[in-house]
């Protein structure tokens, strides 16, 4: 990595974050007003002030570190002030803590449009649990096996072509690389049906290939396959195919589908890692930071700049979805906090709601830490720097 792609790559993390975080705000921010709940300050990034300008009753800053923002709303914990947030209406309260999510969902949802009028009205996403996505042309769930050779001299000459894509034998849409070496093994000698998808269009093609028998350096097809679907060296997953009709609609039910599928994805990796007592497929799969600014890098080396409004979109449904949970400090821990209180039919007190969001700040920052240690350790950061400044010097 060069001097310039690390720039890009951190300028371009930089960005997304401070995109996804502020429209999320956006969103607290426009509600609260619309109800003349003050707003002390709305923040673009933390720490020290570097621009600040008050208007109207509030204060618009821009902080110095450039990692997300924040919207101060009077009375969010105190219900002393009669005009603060906690002395409003349920249904003001709930709105306003929703607002945020809805943001989020409105952003892919305008993004994920404009990726599907730009990309053929095609999509594609990693296949980590069982869905059926709605109104859909084509939805195919493959591991895509890419022909990128095939030895003359072989027993696939004249069969396999250079280029093809292999999803299925027999009618089996393997999952894996050595699932697929598996059933080959099984049908050698015999005449099997090989299933080939057309990346262009999304169409699945048939074909019958006459097998041979494994040679003496162990190959039976005899030809070099990419997995297309390997991220990492041993981190590899089929995935979701998906076209749509080519109409105002299909940007709606992708982005309704995600929202329902990335919540079940994730709580289908929670669940297997400890049905299993593996966690490594769940550490592959979340990530921070750290794994936006791994991805962000690998968009720009593929020079693929126009996957940043995909990656964009899926990130804002993933901030969506994790700022819903009924978790305290999070937006949905605060709705389920109202939720009570309308059910009681009194506050909880102040000094106990400072305690909760208190616990669940502590819990969330552990949680990041976390995180950033798995994605340091993942994605080889410390080798990856020190190679980065010895190219350097």
């Amino acid at each position: 990595m060069d001097i310039l792609q690390l720039l890009l790559t951190i300028i371009s993390t930089l960005i997304l974050i401070i995109v996804l975080v502020t429209v999320h705000e956006f969103g607290h921010f426009i509600a609260a007003k619309l109800f003349g709940v003050e707003v002390k300050e709305f923040a673009i990034g933390f720490g020290k002030r570097i621009f600040q300008r008050n208007y109207k009753g509030t204060l618009y800053a821009i902080r110095m570190i450039p990692l997300g923002g924040f919207v101060e709303i009077e009375g969010e914990i105190k219900s002393a002030s009669p005009n603060s947030f906690r002395n409003r209406p349920a249904y003001q309260k709930c709105i306003i803590l929703a607002a945020g999510v809805v943001m989020n969902i409105l952003l892919s949802l305008v993004l994920l449009t404009i990726f599907l009028y730009s990309n053929n009205f095609q999509f594609t996403s990693p296949a980590l649990t069982d869905y059926t996505f709605n109104n859909t042309d084509i939805q195919v769930k493959a591991y895509p096996l890419l022909i990128t050779s095939v030895d003359p001299e072989g027993n696939s000459a004249g069969q396999l072509v250079e280029n093809e894509t292999i999803i299925g034998v027999e009618g089996v849409r393997f999952s894996s690389y050595p699932e697929f070496q598996s059933i080959i093994k099984e049908k050698q000698g015999e005449v099997v049906t090989f299933e080939f998808f057309d990346f262009d269009t999304f169409d699945v093609v048939t074909r019958d290939i006459q097998l041979g028998f494994e040679d003496e350096k162990g190959a039976i097809l005899n030809v070099t396959l990419n997995q297309v679907n390997q991220v990492a060296a041993n981190v590899s997953y089929p995935a979701y195919y998906l076209k749509y009709p080519q109409n105002l609609s299909a940007g709606v039910s992708l982005t309704t589908d995600l929202v329902l599928y990335v919540p079940k994805a994730v709580f289908s990796l929670i669940g297997n890692a400890f049905q299993t007592g593996d966690f490594n497929e769940l550490g592959n799969s979340l990530g921070g930071p750290l794994q936006i600014a791994n991805q962000s890098n690998e968009i720009i080396q593929l020079g693929l700049i126009e996957a940043f409004i995909p990656l964009a979109g899926l990130l804002s449904i993933s901030l969506a979805v994790f700022n819903i949970l009924p978790f305290p400090a999070l937006d949905g821990g605060q709705i389920a906090v109202v939720l009570v209180e309308t059910a009681i039919r009194r506050k909880v007190p102040d000094s106990i709601l400072e305690k909760i969001n208190l616990f669940g700040f502590l819990f969330l920052m552990g949680l990041f830490v976390l995180v950033t240690f798995k994605d340091i350790i993942q994605l080889n950061i410390i080798n990856r720097l020190a190679d980065f400044v010895r190219n350097i010097f």
